[in-house]
């Protein structure tokens, strides 16, 4: 399953909307104030992954590889959620995700889905 993530803000706080690869808007994720949530299936919905880093003034992941390392886990959350449980020969690769900064990558990326 395939999840593209629209940056929404880049920091204080860094917040995403989670689409699928159909179009489909199915969650918002946002680190604020030292708490890292991914809500589903959107901003008003329930928090399916929360991580409290203990540092009140993180509005921003501090590096690439950690800004990676959560958002695999946010997109396998997401995918667990969708799927319900996920089957024993689903494995960590075979979610993907993909991070954008900009509405028209996304609608490139979905310019094709019908």
């Amino acid at each position: 399953m395939k999840f593209y993530f629209l940056s929404t803000c880049s920091a204080c706080p860094e917040q995403y909307d989670v689409f699928r690869a159909n179009g489909e808007l199915c969650g918002y994720v946002r680190l604020r104030w030292g708490v890292l949530r991914a809500d589903y299936p959107n901003i008003d919905g329930d928090s399916i992954y929360v991580e409290n880093f203990g540092d009140d003034f993180k509005g921003c992941f501090d590096s690439e590889e950690e800004r990676q390392e959560y958002i695999s886990k946010i997109a396998l959350e997401y995918q667990r959620v969708i799927i319900g449980e996920i089957p024993t020969n689903i494995t960590d690769d075979d979610v993907s995700y993909e991070i954008l900064t900009d509405p028209s990558e996304l609608e490139e990326r979905l310019k094709y889905v019908k």
